[in-house]
């Protein structure tokens, strides 16, 4: 299984997927960073849907994830909604039933008489849906509890109205995903090996 990783393939464990850095300005006004993220749950993904047609050179995946969380240091900085907010500590994003929709399309070359895909020409759009989610971001406000909790308790009582800001980090992991785990597959691999 690629989400436990191969060898031969060069393909790393996802369980759980570890991601560096990730930042965002998920709106005018907010800055967003996460720093050595951790997302578990891999495991409970199942492909409900894929679809490649090699003659228009597009891909689309649908994935079904029933639970998982995602653990990181963060640091915030602007404005959430009509919310001043700021802060740097650990966070933990715990997300049930979540839906997630990838296409693209792709172009290809021709080496030695056989077709590859162009690995560079890969632009994931991502869909996602986090289904049922929970938030909890410590230490927000430099440590005031009651402010922090507030925000927290916030975001989880209103999730469709954050959801656009809270989604992005999301896509960015899930891309890195997709475009690690194509190249990984696809490196001198030739597109007829890949579907015969």
């Amino acid at each position: 299984m690629v989400r436990t990783g191969n060898k031969d393939l060069k393909i790393p464990s996802y369980l759980p997927f570890e991601v560096p850095l990730v930042e965002v300005e998920p709106s005018p006004g907010l800055f967003f960073k996460l720093t050595n993220l951790k997302l578990h749950g891999l495991d409970t993904a199942a492909i409900t849907d894929i679809k490649i047609d090699l003659e228009k050179q597009t891909f689309m995946l649908k994935l079904f994830t029933t639970h998982s969380k995602t653990i990181s240091q963060y640091e915030v900085d602007g404005k959430l909604l009509s919310f001043a907010v700021y802060g740097t500590g650990p966070a933990e994003i715990t997300s049930v039933n979540a839906t997630t929709h990838v296409s693209f399309s792709f172009g290809m070359v021709e080496k030695d008489g056989k077709r590859y895909i162009n690995i560079s020409s890969i632009l994931p759009i991502i869909d996602y849906n986090p289904g049922i989610v929970h938030y909890q971001f410590d230490n927000l406000f430099g440590g005031n509890k009651l402010l922090g909790d507030n925000i927290n308790k916030f975001m989880n009582e209103n999730p469709d109205e954050v959801a656009d800001i809270t989604n992005i980090p999301n896509v960015a992991v899930i891309k890195a995903i997709i475009l690690q785990t194509m190249k990984s597959i696809l490196r001198g691999v030739s597109i007829d090996e890949v579907f015969s």
